[in-house]
């Protein structure tokens, strides 16, 4: 394969919708990647050596989601009907990818690791089961936080709480 034949098959499409679920939407605008959610557009972008996912709003805002992915290369995975393993070892596809970014779109800040986006989506989880107080506490396999490697991190960060029979709630 000449290197034309791999710019080519490495460039985005130059209009197409890679996801569209709930509130968000992944697509390409003129050959750039764009991501879409509660009415806020942002434009994607990445660094490839860290590697950093950037979205930045239309007044230039940037927020920089660090050991994330390489946007083009993500998008042309998604595109395809295929995951992506993150360095945390995640594994995402297009919706979850766009669930990634929703939440990076929402935090205060503008610098967080997809490692902290992660742990926090679990705990999103947790209250989404209803699991919000001692009394409706569950089991942390019914919750989905059997072995997973954050539940210590957010018991010892008070984000999760764990009843005496070790039942598991958000705290």
């Amino acid at each position: 394969m000449n290197s034309a034949q791999n710019a080519h098959e490495n460039k985005l499409p130059e209009n197409a919708v890679i996801y569209r679920g709930g509130n968000c939407t992944l697509e390409t605008i003129d050959g750039r990647a764009y991501f879409r959610t509660d009415g806020q557009r942002y434009r994607l972008s990445s660094h490839p050596y860290e590697p950093c996912t950037y979205l930045i709003d239309e007044n230039e805002h940037q927020k920089t989601i660090h050991n994330a992915f390489e946007i083009d290369s993500a998008l042309r995975e998604f595109g395809s009907g295929r995951t992506l393993r993150a360095i945390t070892g995640t594994v995402y596809d297009a919706a979850a990818f766009c669930r990634l970014l929703s939440q990076a779109a929402a935090y205060a800040g503008d610098e967080v690791d997809i490692d902290y986006l992660e742990a926090m989506q679990i705990v999103d989880a947790v209250r989404a089961r209803g699991a919000v107080s001692k009394e409706t506490a569950r089991d942390p396999a019914e919750l989905g936080l059997a072995g997973s490697k954050y539940l210590p991190r957010l018991l010892h960060a008070k984000k999760i709480r764990q009843t005496k029979d070790g039942r598991c709630y958000a705290g």
